[in-house]
C-alpha cells in the first residue's frame, strides 16, 4: 500500500470529522479575523456598558443590578461577554498578569474602547462558528450530509450572518439558536427522546432570552406539530417505548412521505 492510497483511506475512514472540521474552520475564520480596530456598530457602546454592569453586579452578588437591556432581554449576549472576560481572566493569570489590575487592562469600568472591541467580539464569534457545527450535525439527521453540508456553508458565509456575528450584538446568535431549536425539534419528532424536546425547548429559551423577536419558532413548533398529527394519526401520546424506535413513526423528515407499512403503528402502555 502507497502512502496515497494509505491517505485516501484515512480521508474516507474519518470523513465526518474532516467535513465537521470544514464547516467549523468556513464558520470561524471570517468571524475572528480584523475585528479590532476596524468599524464599530452604532449599538455597540450600549452592549459594552450593558457588559459591564452585567459583569460587575455579578462579582459583586448583586443580582438586581444583573438587569440590564433596553426593551428586550440580551441575557444572553452579556453571557457572552462575562464567558469572554472569565476566559482572559484565567489566560492572564496563567501567564502570570497580575490579577489586581485585570479590571483595567479589560476595560471593564470604562466607556468603549477602541482598541480592545476585537476582545469583546471574539468569543462571540466563536460561538457563532459552533453554532453553525451544531445546525450542520443536525440537518445532516434530518436530510443527508450533502444537503447539511451546502446549508452549512451558506449559513457560515451569509452576509448578514456573518457581519452580525463580527460585532458585540446578538441578531446572529438569536438567528441560530432559533434554527438549532426548530431542528431539534424536528429530530424529536421523528426519533421521540425527550432529551431532544429539552434540548429544543432549551434552544428556545436561549434566543428568547437573546430578543423577544425569537418567539416565531414557537408558531413552527405548532405547524411541525399539526403536519406530524395528520401524517401519523395512529400514533399517541406518550411516545413509543423503546422497542419501536427503530422505526421513525413520521414525517417531517421524510419529505411528507409515509414509512413502510412494515413499521406498525406504536401505541402508549
Amino acid at each position: 500500500m502507497n502512502f496515497t492510497e494509505f491517505s485516501f483511506k484515512g480521508i474516507r475512514k474519518y470523513k465526518n470529522i474532516w467535513l465537521s472540521l470544514l464547516v467549523f474552520l468556513i464558520a470561524l475564520l471570517p468571524r475572528i479575523t480584523t475585528l479590532q480596530g476596524t468599524f464599530v456598530v452604532n449599538d455597540e457602546p450600549l452592549y459594552w456598558d450593558w457588559s459591564n454592569e452585567f459583569i460587575n453586579a455579578l462579582v459583586n452578588l448583586d443580582w438586581h443590578g444583573t438587569m440590564i437591556g433596553i426593551g428586550y432581554p440580551s441575557i444572553t449576549v452579556v453571557w457572552v461577554h462575562s464567558l469572554g472576560a472569565a476566559v482572559r481572566f484565567v489566560l492572564e493569570s496563567l501567564a502570570g498578569y497580575p490579577s489586581a489590575d485585570f479590571w483595567q487592562r479589560a476595560a471593564l469600568d470604562q466607556p468603549l474602547v477602541f482598541d480592545l472591541l476585537g476582545q469583546r467580539r471574539l468569543v462571540m464569534g466563536v460561538i457563532n462558528a459552533l453554532l453553525i457545527l451544531l445546525i450542520y450535525w443536525q440537518a445532516k439527521k434530518l436530510m443527508g450530509q450533502a444537503i447539511a453540508l451546502l446549508g452549512a456553508v451558506i449559513m457560515a458565509l451569509a452576509p448578514f450572518l456573518l457581519a452580525d456575528a463580527r460585532t458585540m450584538r446578538g441578531d446572529a446568535l438569536m438567528s441560530a439558536l432559533m434554527l438549532v431549536s426548530g431542528l431539534e425539534f424536528l429530530i424529536f419528532l421523528r426519533e421521540h427522546r425527550w432529551r431532544q424536546l429539552i434540548f429544543s425547548g432549551l434552544a428556545f429559551g436561549l434566543a428568547l432570552l437573546t430578543k423577544m423577536t425569537a418567539l416565531p419558532v414557537a408558531g413552527f413548533v405548532g405547524l411541525a406539530m399539526i403536519f406530524y398529527l395528520f401524517q401519523c394519526p395512529d400514533m399517541t401520546w406518550p411516545y413509543p417505548p423503546p422497542t419501536h424506535r427503530h422505526c421513525p413513526p413520521c414525517p417531517c423528515t421524510r419529505m411528507g412521505r409515509r414509512l413502510s407499512d412494515s413499521c406498525p403503528p406504536v401505541h402508549s402502555g
